[in-house]
């Protein structure tokens, strides 16, 4: 919670000051890039996430294809 209102504190000062336009610009791209940031990482967790689950689809159908051999031969 201290970080939080020291975080607050900060975006109130410099929002109390006018920026000038290099400072805009700075604040227009970090923005941007921390959106992208987000986004990609959104992305990037959905990729991850079928990745997984089509490893445990072929560890399951190689894991069954192996029992059934042991069946068949009586092990």
């Amino acid at each position: 919670m201290e970080s939080t209102g020291k975080i607050i504190s900060f975006v109130k000062r410099i929002l109390s000051q006018w920026p000038s336009k290099g400072t805009l610009k700075i604040y227009a791209l970090g923005s941007t890039l921390a959106m992208l940031g987000v986004v990609g990482g959104l992305k990037c967790h959905k990729i991850h996430r079928n990745i997984v689950m089509l490893g445990k689809k072929l560890f399951l159908k190689s894991f069954h294809k192996q029992s059934r051999y042991l069946q068949e031969s009586n092990f």
